[in-house]
């Protein structure tokens, strides 16, 4: 990830509409369809199937198979013997879950042809507290500095090993200080005799550093 998309989506996480929800998480939900339901609990919701399940919308059912509900209620069949009127309910079924409602209507945007009626619902994460730590985290600047931290350190560390080559070897001898060594003693502190010992002391720092990552 880069830098830049790090700020988008901590942009997106503190400007998007929440919904009045605490901590929000965008689902991304599908209309899902339960059929062979009694005709009492199917709210009215039907279609028919043949023997390979190929659905057909009631108002379909002449354009399809030559008939009409009232003829098929009356035992008629159109010469399609396994043609049944079957009831069914929909309810909602989870697919996925985002911080930005952005990246939600992309996920939509990419899949709806494999998605049945795909809608957004903002969800909280109420005492989801692993998940609320992480959200904190994403809109925090701690997030955004540490994108590319490590690549920017590399660079940095190239850049002042190629500085040193010009004052001296990587051994601790300085052509300025005509071969006066410096010295790197426990603390971290370079003896100062050398002229470049803060370049070197920049050097074993940004190298620890990434020695820590």
């Amino acid at each position: 990830m880069k830098r830049k998309q790090a700020e988008n989506i901590v942009h997106e996480m503190k400007t998007q509409d929440g919904r009045c929800t605490a901590d929000p998480i965008y689902v991304v939900k599908v209309k899902e369809r339960i059929y062979g339901m009694d005709p009492d609990y199917g709210d009215d919701n039907y279609c028919y199937v043949d023997e390979d399940f190929n659905e057909c919308h009631p108002d379909d059912l002449h354009a399809e198979y030559g008939i009409t509900e009232e003829q098929f209620e009356n035992g008629e069949n159109g010469g399609y013997d396994q043609l049944q009127k079957v009831y069914y309910i929909e309810k909602n079924r989870v697919v996925n879950f985002h911080f930005t409602e952005k990246a939600a209507q992309r996920f939509i945007d990419a899949n709806r042809h494999n998605l049945n009626k795909p809608f957004i619902y903002v969800d909280s994460l109420y005492r989801c507290y692993e998940m609320i730590d992480i959200r904190n985290f994403l809109m925090s600047d701690e997030f955004v500095l540490s994108i590319g931290s490590v690549s920017v350190i590399k660079s940095m560390l190239s850049a002042l090993k190629k500085a040193l080559k010009y004052i001296g070897d990587d051994k601790g001898t300085c052509d300025v200080c005509s071969g006066v060594t410096f010295e790197l003693n426990d603390d971290l502190h370079y003896s100062t005799k050398c002229p470049c010992y803060s370049v070197r002391r920049a050097i074993n720092r940004a190298t620890k550093h990434l020695k820590g990552v």
